[in-house]
This record gives C-alpha cells, structure tokens and sequence, in this order.
C-alpha cells in the first residue's frame, strides 16, 4: 500500500529550487545533469542492498537520495527516501518492500519533469545564440 503523505506531496516544485539555485542557468543544469546521472544507480543499488537486507547501505543510500531530492526540490522523492531510511533504523524490511516502488515512481516522475525543464533550458539557450 502507497503512504498516503507520499502521495499527496508535489513531485517537484521548480520555484524552491530556482531559489535555492540563484536563478542560475548554469548551476541548475550541471546539478541537474548530475541528479539525473547519478540517483538512477543510487536507487538501483538500492534495491540491491533491499534484497540483501544490508541496513547500513540501505540507510546510507536513502539518506543519499533524500539529500539529492532536496537539491533539486523533489519533494515527494525527498519524502519517500525519508521513510525509507526512518524504516532501516527501525529494520521494517516489510515497511521499505512496500516504499521501493513508490521511491522508483516518484523518481521517474521527477527524472520526466527535470528532463522536460532541461530540455526549455537547451531552447532557450540556444536561442540567445542567434
């Protein structure tokens, strides 16, 4: 079953994290770029640890992909590797089997918004070039 908090929380809000990246062109690209390169073998590595019930991974890899959620202002992502790593403290392998799934969803929901938005980036500057 799906955590109703989880659910209910947006998948990205871009104006938090316009803020938090100063409205820079730049510096929003290369950390998107890097989040998009890098959370994709943080969740498959992920489930790897799941399967072999190694709390220390799974707790390390939740907390890894909460902080980068909360770089680019995934929020739903962000709320889900929270609960996650809340249940590895608690070792609720049954809690986190049910959390997985939800974690890939809101990743790959995220990875289409963030791709979308990189893609109006790549437009506009290519615009400027003419």
């Amino acid at each position: 079953m799906k955590d109703k908090r989880v659910q209910k929380q947006t998948i990205w809000n871009k104006n938090r994290m316009l803020e938090r990246m100063l409205n820079n062109p730049s510096t929003i690209k290369t950390i998107l770029d890097f989040f998009l390169q890098d959370v994709p073998i943080q969740i498959e590595t992920l489930s790897i640890s799941i399967e072999n019930s190694d709390w220390d991974q799974i707790k390390f890899l939740s907390h890894s992909i909460k902080g980068s959620a909360l770089n680019v202002s995934g929020e739903a992502l962000w709320l889900t590797a929270s609960s996650i790593e809340q249940q590895a403290f608690e070792r609720n392998i049954d809690e986190i089997n049910s959390l997985y799934p939800q974690l890939v969803e809101n990743y790959t929901d995220l990875e289409k918004q963030l791709t979308d938005y990189l893609e109006t980036l790549n437009c506009t500057e290519d615009n400027t070039d003419l």
